[in-house]
């Protein structure tokens, strides 16, 4: 039998030619990001069918899998797995203040090693996963608290009174988060490829 395993994947995004209107470059990352759910489900050997939205805008489970995307200019992310699960990728740049302070406070980035914007993304990567996961918007943030800081490869987070640990990765200026509640049996294999996109999908 098949050992059960976490398997996001992560490419490039196509579509992303600067002359390109930003709807259509958005709707090829969209595109792209459910396109890797389907490649991930047929590495997994469940294809699902369907990649539905419940009426609140949310991934809803097919099949009894559940999925995730997330999506950049520079990266593409899709996962699914038969538990719930959160996924987010974010490019480390400069943001707003105020988004830097809804992500977290003071201490949490000293937890991390003090404020950088390499340290701001991997803690919004973070808690954006957690959030994914329990069907949570990101207004809410600031209910995320930084608990500790295994390793470099690891947060846990604590929302709501329930602990969660997200499972990171840094390549290409881009942290990746993978949060899911994982049974003892289960592997998680990032599966990142840095070469450039393939074709130029137009929406």
């Amino acid at each position: 039998m098949t050992a059960l395993r976490l398997h996001p994947m992560i490419r490039r995004t196509p579509g992303q030619d600067p002359s390109l209107p930003s709807a259509v470059r958005v709707a090829n990352q969209r595109r792209s990001a459910r396109e890797l759910c389907h490649e991930c489900a047929h590495v997994l050997g469940h294809p699902v069918r369907h990649l539905l939205r419940d009426d609140r805008g949310l991934p809803a489970p097919c099949d009894g899998w559940y999925w995730a995307v997330s999506h950049t200019r520079c990266f593409v992310a899709g996962i699914v797995a038969p538990f719930p699960v959160g996924l987010s990728v974010e490019r480390v740049r400069h943001r707003t203040q105020e988004l830097v302070r809804a992500c977290g406070g003071r201490e949490e980035y000293e937890i991390l090693g003090g404020f950088r914007w390499q340290t701001f993304a991997r803690l919004l990567s973070a808690k954006a996963a957690v959030l994914h996961k329990e069907g949570r918007p990101l207004a809410d943030l600031a209910n995320c608290r930084v608990a500790a800081v295994p390793s470099d490869h690891g947060i846990v987070v604590h929302l709501d009174g329930r602990t969660h640990f997200v499972f990171q990765r840094f390549s290409g200026g881009h942290y990746a988060s993978v949060c899911a509640e994982l049974p003892g049996d289960a592997d998680l294999e990032w599966d990142w490829s840095d070469l450039p996109p393939h074709d130029t999908p137009a929406a």
